[in-house]
């Protein structure tokens, strides 16, 4: 009953895990707060209420192990900034009522990150490669190229994440290809090639199998 209406929604706000949330995270609502989670933080919450409630209790920014599906994209749509420990074992030296400071935060959002632009190429590239495999059939009728460029497409860009997914675990086992992308001190440019590399190839074997 309270879908639409965000200031009641928000009284129950980890309600079932801290029945005094609420209460102290109203009386920070102007100044702001932090959360601090967990693993697979946000898992079972992908509607946009699961951001929309702390947001209006004033949350800045949430800091977690690792983030559930969509949620850390869902935080960023409402204005929370989402971060990951570098380091897990730091999750356990926060407590309740801690005060964090987070400097520069406008500075790192804005650095440069070479690896990430490497990635980001490599996926163009694999995108161009599949749309060019699609649009190069004969022309017979627009029905039949129509159906054709769809199903290419589809196909195309379904398993593209599953080639990058499948370097990742082939070729950094025991890592995450993400974590080695945005959660280092400097650029990890070799990780960008990987990335760039699954993309490209994967497209590769796509257009191949087709």
């Amino acid at each position: 009953p309270f879908r639409s209406n965000i200031p009641e929604i928000s009284k129950f706000t980890f309600g079932q895990v801290d029945e005094s949330y609420y209460d102290r995270a109203m009386k920070l609502q102007k100044s702001g707060s932090v959360l601090v989670g967990g693993s697979n933080y946000g898992q079972g919450s992908s509607r946009e209420h699961a951001a929309i409630s702390p947001r209006y209790l004033g949350v800045k920014a949430v800091i977690v192990k690792s983030y559930a599906r969509i949620h850390r994209k869902n935080l960023c749509n409402f204005g929370i900034l989402p971060l990951i420990f570098v380091n897990p074992a730091d999750h356990d030296k926060i407590s309740q009522e801690d005060v964090i400071e987070i400097k520069d935060v406008r500075k790192h959002i804005e650095k440069d990150n070479v690896a990430v632009g490497i990635g980001f190429a490599g996926a163009l590239i694999a995108m161009a490669n599949i749309i060019r495999f699609a649009i190069g059939v004969e022309f017979s009728s627009w029905m039949t190229i129509m159906e054709d460029l769809s199903y290419d497409l589809l196909i195309g860009f379904a398993f593209l994440p599953a080639a990058r997914l499948l370097a990742d675990k082939i070729l950094l086992p025991g890592e995450k290809l993400t974590d080695e992308l945005v959660n280092q001190e400097k650029a990890n440019n070799g990780a960008g090639l990987i990335e760039a590399f699954a993309y490209i190839s994967g497209s590769i074997l796509i257009t191949w199998c087709l």
